[in-house]
């Protein structure tokens, strides 16, 4: 069997849509559409909605990324006429990851296991390869700036579409969700509650678990609109902006601190890469948003800002932080490769609703370490393209990409993001495009003969 691209090998640098403006017709196999459609799966299914024979672990984007890692697999033995590239950054991150794991899978079975906490960590294990089969299938099978210019376009347009359903739960009570029950061959593995209150606020998740997941999903993604509506000259200008928009609108429709902050923390990586002159014109957005949420819906600034003003009273935030001493004690019990991955059970311990925490009680100080570099592993990919290109367009997705991975990896510590599918899976998918986008920037700098190499861009 073999994986084609559909496009040639050494097309352009990647950055979103072509440079004359033109959409791409290549790609049409292989690579690019599973990543497009493990996108949709991933945003627009509930993370509850599961393969019913398969258990937990069978929500559908979970199953695509196993078949992804197997068709990677099979891409690398049989390479054929149009071989996949090698990213060796995200072969190398994405095999520490599994190796972190499954050591500590390895470790666990060493002891007696309940069998609640093996099922757990069989979940936990399964889930990590199809993470990695999707990071490493978009990496080293989007071959050009079409392609990721494609998945870019399906991922925001899937955001959107999820930031609307919410945006009709908080303003409506209106749960698009609920049909989703009605999708041939699933089966709900636990209530989907869609809408939760906060100081008289209808609180959305969207299609996500959690109004918290489906807040810090959003804010990820805004960066990548953004690019989108900037760059993506192959389409209207309602076609890029109105998704911005509507991602944009479900930020604050979240009521959600981690999403805040999330998106905080990516829009001050955007603003610090942005052109000067672009940045009179950022900040008067921003206060338009402001004026505009503040003009629609009275009250909903007040309560955003409570949620930081009174933290040190709210008991969502002592909830959290009454665990450290617990947590102190499971990591001096097993301090470097933990109690094993997927064991530690919310409905026997203690909640932990932050993911640095939790790894170090499940995997380890090696395993923080090691999910540390995993997070962040797309803002340096990124942030190599940015360096290497001269092109606008890439540099500003490289930057995009740096913003996304600093924001998730920001939210990571404001509660326990492994645990949530929606949000897991949107890491590795960012992991490949910035894979992706660094493989294909390498490739238009390597000499192509004789001569000396066409050197990258010095600007920051």
């Amino acid at each position: 069997m073999t994986i084609t691209t559909g496009a040639r090998a050494g097309a352009g640098p990647a950055a979103g849509p072509r440079a004359d403006g033109r959409a791409g017709r290549g790609g049409r196999g292989g690579p690019v559409r599973i990543v497009q459609v493990y996108a949709v799966l991933l945003v627009l299914i509930p993370p509850t909605h599961i393969i019913g024979p398969l258990g937990a672990v069978g929500t559908p984007a979970t199953v695509l990324g196993l078949v992804a890692l197997l068709l990677w697999g099979v891409g690398v033995l049989v390479p054929g006429d149009q071989p996949l590239r090698t990213v060796v950054p995200v072969r190398v991150v994405t095999g520490l990851l599994a190796g972190t794991f499954l050591l500590g899978y390895a470790v666990l079975h060493v002891r007696h296991v309940p069998g609640d906490e093996l099922l757990g960590s069989d979940r936990m294990v399964l889930q990590v390869m199809s993470w990695i089969g999707v990071a490493l299938l978009a990496a080293e099978g989007l071959r050009d700036r079409d392609e990721i210019g494609r998945v870019l376009r399906t991922l925001v347009g899937a955001v959107a579409i999820m930031a609307l359903v919410g945006f009709l739960q908080f303003r409506s009570g209106i749960d698009l969700a609920v049909h989703a029950n009605r999708i041939p061959g699933l089966d709900a593995n636990a209530a989907l509650v869609s809408i939760q209150d906060r100081d008289g606020f209808r609180r959305p998740a969207g299609t996500a678990t959690h109004p918290i997941e489906f807040g810090c999903v959003i804010a990820m993604t805004f960066p990548l609109a953004l690019h989108l509506a900037v760059f993506d000259a192959a389409r209207s200008r309602a076609r890029r902006w109105v998704p911005l928009a509507a991602v944009a609108m479900g930020i604050p429709v979240a009521v959600s601190r981690s999403a805040i902050l999330a998106a905080v923390v990516a829009a001050v990586v955007i603003f610090a890469g942005m052109e000067p002159r672009r940045r009179p014109r950022a900040l008067a957005a921003g206060a338009t948003m402001v004026l505009v949420v503040y003009a629609t819906t009275p009250g909903l600034l007040g309560t955003i800002r409570n949620l930081f003003v009174l933290a040190g009273s709210d008991t969502s935030i002592t909830y959290r932080t009454k665990d450290y001493d617990a947590v102190a004690q499971y990591v001096r019990q097993s301090p470097w490769l933990g109690r094993g991955p997927g064991t530690f059970l919310s409905s026997d311990y203690i909640v932990l609703d932050n993911q640095y925490l939790l790894t170090a009680v499940e995997i380890g100080l090696v395993g923080v370490l090691v999910v540390g570099v995993y997070l962040l592993a797309t803002a340096f990919l990124g942030r190599g393209a940015r360096r290497r290109s001269a092109d606008p367009a890439v540099r500003d997705l490289g930057q995009a990409l740096a913003a996304t991975s600093l924001a998730g990896a920001f939210a990571a510590s404001t509660f326990d993001a492994f645990s949530f599918l929606m949000f897991a899976g949107f890491v590795p998918l960012c992991l490949g495009l910035a894979g992706s986008l660094w493989g294909t920037t390498r490739d238009a700098v390597a000499p192509a003969g004789p001569g000396p190499p066409t050197p990258p861009a010095t600007r920051p």
